[in-house]
């Protein structure tokens, strides 16, 4: 998996839960809150999207089976949505993990070639240094 891209898809501020599961192991899970609607009119760092945000990968690279969950924090059921990098039939593939009103959407991309990868790997390294320079996305509750 090359990225994974979190989105608030939605026009309103949004809390919600993401889980990756690699080879049936957990490997990534953090809960973002009052992540800001898509269209805020907060400051953009970079011209960044505050509603969206590149997680950096802290998991092994190489072939995996990967499971990418996602649920939102104000729901009182136990509801994981899940997306499957499966899905997108490519081995180097970055995921947009969307949020809507009620339901969470995977967008995929693929990067079949040398070429596309480094492409990707130049959006990852400019993304990650934005983020860098921004207040944390869906920061704890005061």
């Amino acid at each position: 998996m090359v990225f994974i891209r979190l989105i608030n898809s939605w026009n309103a501020e949004r809390s919600f839960e993401v889980e990756l599961v690699r080879n049936d192991e957990q490997v990534f899970n953090e809960t973002y809150y009052d992540v800001p609607a898509y269209g805020s009119d907060r400051e953009r760092t970079g011209d960044q999207n505050p509603s969206t945000h590149l997680l950096e990968s802290t998991w092994e690279e190489g072939p995996a089976t990967f499971e990418l969950r996602g649920r939102f924090v104000d729901q009182e059921d136990d509801n994981w949505q899940t997306v499957s990098p499966a899905d997108a039939d490519g081995e180097y593939v970055g995921i947009d993990l969307q949020f809507w009103e009620q339901q969470i959407l995977g967008g995929f991309y693929t990067f079949e070639t040398e070429s596309e990868r480094e492409s990707a790997r130049e959006f990852i390294e400019t993304e990650l240094e934005r983020q860098s320079n921004r207040d944390r996305y869906g920061r704890a509750p005061d």
